[in-house]
C-alpha cells in the first residue's frame, strides 16, 4: 500500500512539473507563470451559496410572517416584512455595502437605506429607535455592522423592524415602486435566530 501511495505521489509531481516546459498556449504554463485571478470567486460563491454572505438584519430573537401587500391605512398596501423584536435589539447590515440615505420620515420614523455591494440590492430599515451615530450617507459597512436599534418611531404601533427590499436596483435613486417581497430572503438568513 505504501509503494502505491509513493508511486501516485511521484506521478502527480511529474504531471505538475512536466507541463512547465510546454509552449505558451498550455494552461499549465499560464498557471506556473503568474498568480491565480480570484476576482470572479465572489460571484461564484454567490451563485453556489446565494445567501452565504448575508446575515439577519436583526441581531437577536425575532419573529415574522409574510405580510406583503396586506392592507394598510389610507388605501396603502404593505411593502415589506415586519420583524418583531424587543425594543433596543441591535439592527445590523444584512450585507457589506454603502449607506445610501438615513433620516426621518413621518411614516417610517428613523430609517436607513443600505446598498449591498455584492447583490446591488437596496435594503430599507424603518421604525428604528435610533440610528447609530456613525451611520451616514456614503459610509461603508461590513455585514453585521451596527446600524441602529429596534424601535417604533413613525407610524409603528409596536417595536419592530420594517424591512424593505429593492433587488438589483443600484443606488443612484430610490424608487419604492421597485420594492419586492423580502419574506423568503429573510426566512433564509434569519433561520438561526428566529423564535418558534
Amino acid at each position: 500500500m505504501r509503494r502505491v501511495s509513493i508511486l501516485l505521489l511521484i506521478v502527480g509531481l511529474l504531471a505538475v512539473a512536466g507541463p512547465a516546459a510546454a509552449d505558451d498556449g498550455d494552461e499549465w504554463t499560464r498557471f506556473e507563470r503568474g498568480p491565480l485571478d480570484f476576482s470572479e470567486l465572489g460571484h461564484w460563491v454567490a451563485e453556489v451559496f446565494p445567501t452565504s454572505f448575508l446575515v439577519c438584519p436583526v441581531d437577536g430573537p425575532v419573529s415574522f410572517t409574510d405580510t406583503w401587500e396586506e392592507a394598510r391605512a389610507w388605501g396603502r398596501t404593505h411593502k415589506g416584512t415586519d420583524l418583531d423584536a424587543r425594543r433596543g435589539t441591535p439592527l445590523v447590515a444584512i450585507e457589506a455595502g454603502t449607506i445610501v440615505q438615513t433620516g426621518w420620515h413621518w411614516a417610517g420614523g428613523f430609517g436607513v437605506y443600505l446598498y449591498g455591494e455584492r447583490t446591488r440590492d437596496v435594503y430599507y430599515y424603518a421604525h428604528l429607535a435610533w440610528i447609530d451615530p456613525g451611520i451616514a450617507r456614503g459610509v461603508e459597512v461590513e455585514a453585521g455592522d451596527l446600524l441602529g436599534w429596534v424601535g417604533s418611531t413613525g407610524n409603528a404601533e409596536s417595536p419592530h423592524l420594517h424591512f424593505g427590499w429593492m433587488p438589483d436596483h443600484g443606488w443612484d435613486w430610490i424608487r419604492l415602486d421597485l420594492m419586492e417581497n423580502p419574506y423568503e430572503l429573510l426566512s433564509t438568513v434569519c433561520a438561526s435566530v428566529r423564535q418558534s
